[in-house]
């Protein structure tokens, strides 16, 4: 079980808050670029899939090389480092619109593998690194439960935005009220019925989506800033944790040894 005192152990709550704000932002972008890429630019799931390969390459050279820069100039700048890269990502993303190239989105998805690579290592050693050798599966688990509650809140946040501010923007003519209707309630719908609506629903969708994305930003640098606040100085929670207890059947099983030396 979980013990919620462990939290006050600064590493483990820095690690815990980096890992949660990276799948935050993470899901919550893949849930909005992918739709972006399908239903405004018009591309197939497939090529949609293969336009977020320059994240993944990014992504695999910073994680080989995270462990070494935490080790030269700390988990903290290397966990900030990354959390602010991921931002300015985000907001780079968030000048795409219905009429940007490829060019723009690859120039956002570079850094932000970069700092998912970065930010990631460090932060998963946080977590492990505060508890005992007997807690580490504890902390497998939490470092698991960070990444999937960030990844649900980021899509459910995000996507909630992105909705609201769709429809707000979203001004239809022509259309009946059921056709207006449906056009609000999905891009998706407003695409198929061509025309105007499908241009201002794609209008629409990219002002949600800028929203979206400056908002998710703005959450990984406050993160960013709160993981430098947390890691300043020496975590005294953990220098506190006594070393672990000698069992009794080990005492009694070094007794005879003893006893033979003498």
């Amino acid at each position: 079980m979980l013990d919620p005192r462990v939290f006050a152990r600064r590493g483990l709550a820095a690690g815990s808050l980096t890992v949660f704000v990276q799948f935050f932002g993470l899901f919550g972008f893949i849930f909005i670029v992918l739709q972006y890429l399908q239903l405004i630019r018009g591309d197939s799931g497939l090529v949609s899939a293969l336009a977020m390969l320059p994240m993944a390459a990014a992504m695999q050279p910073a994680a080989r090389l995270a462990p070494a820069l935490a080790a030269r100039f700390g988990a903290r700048a290397i966990s900030a480092a990354g959390l602010a890269l991921i931002a300015a990502a985000l907001v780079v993303l968030a000048q795409l619109n219905t009429t940007s190239g490829y060019w723009l989105l690859a120039v956002g998805l570079i850094p932000l593998g970069a700092g998912l690579g970065l930010a990631m290592p460090p932060a998963t050693s946080g977590i492990t690194a505060a508890l005992p050798a007997a807690q580490q599966g504890v902390g497998s688990a939490l470092n698991d439960l960070s990444r999937e509650t960030g990844g649900a809140v980021g899509i459910a946040v995000l996507a909630s935005i992105l909705s609201a501010a769709y429809a707000s923007h979203l001004h239809l003519t022509g259309l009946s009220a059921a056709q207006a209707a449906q056009a609000r309630s999905s891009v998706a719908v407003a695409a198929r019925l061509g025309g105007t609506a499908a241009a201002q629903a794609r209008t629409a969708f990219a002002d949600g989506m800028h929203l979206a994305l400056f908002i998710a930003a703005g959450i990984v640098a406050l993160a960013a800033i709160a993981v430098v606040v947390l890691l300043r100085g020496p975590d005294r929670a953990r220098a506190e944790t006594p070393a672990p207890v000698t069992s009794s059947a080990t005492v009694q099983s070094d007794e005879p040894q003893a006893r033979f030396a003498a």
